[in-house]
């Protein structure tokens, strides 16, 4: 198969988004007309679970198809380790254009960024300053678009408040709209698109006049994640006392039956002392910065119907794990297993490929089974489940069979049978889940109060 037979892949992921936020899960949710046109083009998942609630591990896992426990990387301090097989990988090998745009936290071996032709880097605090394990503020491919200078004055307030769970605190802001990363961010991935599209790759030798390369995008949202800031448009659209707060159980943490460990966490995020505005503020911040990212998204998805791209691009959007945001009289994440901070919103969409329109399944599945059902949709491999062949017959191993004409060392069905995910149902004709798998620390003394 040549390489322009396949498909573009974007991968949209927000950082910290649980799934209640968006009203397509929940009434104390928001609107996201991006996202619920996103959902009417594909499959919805109502029970989408990140493998692990902290970025890094989840990050590891999405990319690898693979668990913490299998990965090792079980916590923010251990990004993607050497040698894995992950997507960008696979993809660089298959003659993709690659990038990722927005924020990394996964990939700091020199080996593993030198996969992505086009890479720039904005987190919390704004452009990459290589003061954070894994930031690497340099670009690759592509300069930025918005002009540093406007990036960093939009920043500026959000960078004072760097640290913490951001519990409590929150900013409305009147910097440059264009330079908060939920803008920065789509504006980059639109002059990436227009010049994919022109067939250029990112190697300096510009344009060729039409799309040879198909590409393979990462397109990482640093929010809703704190620091909590906003700017001033935003927050008109989400007034905290037009929001839904979520309901509480009183006295849920003097329960007896409460695990010490739950407990500790309430201790270390509790909202207790706020009063009810205070607490509507926050939440409604946290709500605005995803709304924020949701305009982003639509720029994204106008962007490939412009260029005629949509059709031959799937489309899949994802958390890396989720945020109490009010939830449990809590703001912040912990290691624990909430529905806010272990379920995600999750959405694949390819029409032209075959992927069901305006579908939702409510079965099981883990954020690991994306990379697999990308391949498979792709048509790089198959990854129904095959069985070792008849008595008699020549042997051969089962599991997936590579389908494209590669000589590739990488893409064999020795290697893919590493991944750990599974084919997403209604995605594929894979059968529903009945159970989807979380995992969260990494040994050491018990957590106790």
């Amino acid at each position: 198969m040549a390489s322009n037979q396949l498909p573009n892949v974007v991968f949209i992921i927000a950082d910290q988004m649980k799934w209640s936020a968006l009203r397509m899960y929940s009434n104390i949710g928001i609107e996201t007309p991006a996202l619920e046109r996103l959902a009417h083009e594909g499959v919805r998942f109502e029970n989408g679970i990140t493998p692990h609630p902290l970025c890094v591990p989840a990050r590891v896992s999405m990319m690898t198809s693979r668990f913490a426990h299998s990965t090792g990387a079980r916590r923010n301090e251990t990004l993607m380790p050497p040698g894995e097989l992950h997507a960008f990988r696979i993809w660089k090998d298959l003659g993709y254009t690659t990038g990722l745009i927005g924020k990394n936290h996964c990939f700091i071996q020199r080996s593993d960024l030198e996969t992505l032709d086009v890479r720039l880097e904005i987190s919390h605090g704004g452009l990459s300053k290589d003061d954070y394990l894994g930031e690497d503020p340099s670009v690759q491919g592509m300069e930025w678009v918005t002009p540093v200078e406007v990036i960093e004055e939009s920043h500026s307030s959000r960078s004072n408040m760097r640290g913490g769970s951001g519990a409590g605190n929150y900013i409305v802001s009147d910097h440059h709209l264009d330079g908060y990363s939920s803008s920065a961010i789509p504006t980059q991935v639109e002059s990436f698109l227009e010049r994919a599209a022109n067939g250029d790759t990112f190697d300096g030798n510009g344009e060729t006049g039409g799309q040879e390369k198909p590409f393979a995008i990462q397109v990482s949202f640093p929010d809703p994640h704190a620091p909590n800031e906003v700017p001033r448009k935003y927050a008109e659209m989400i007034p905290p006392d037009s929001i839904s707060l979520p309901p509480l159980r009183k006295g849920e943490f003097e329960d007896p039956k409460a695990p010490e460990r739950n407990k500790v966490v309430y201790e270390m995020l509790n909202l207790e002392g706020k009063s009810e505005d205070e607490v509507r503020n926050i939440v409604a911040t946290y709500l605005a910065m995803t709304r924020f990212v949701d305009d982003g998204i639509g720029r994204i998805l106008d962007k490939l119907d412009e260029l005629g791209l949509r059709e031959n691009t799937i489309v899949v959007f994802t958390a890396d794990h989720g945020d109490f945001a009010g939830e449990h009289n809590m703001f912040g994440k912990g290691g624990v297993y909430y529905d806010s901070l272990v379920r995600v919103p999750y959405i694949v969409s390819w029409p032209d490929g075959g992927v069901l329109q305006s579908a939702v399944n409510d079965s099981p599945v883990s954020t690991i089974d994306l990379l697999p059902t990308i391949l498979h949709l792709s048509g790089v491999a198959d990854f129904n489940s095959y069985p070792l062949d008849e008595p008699g017959q020549e042997t051969s191993s089962p599991g997936p069979r590579v389908l494209i004409d590669t000589n590739s060392e990488l893409i064999t069905s020795e290697s893919l049978r590493r991944l750990q995910g599974k084919l997403l149902p209604t995605v594929t004709n894979s059968s529903e889940r009945i159970a989807a798998f979380s995992e969260y620390g990494t040994g050491g003394p018990d957590f106790t109060l």
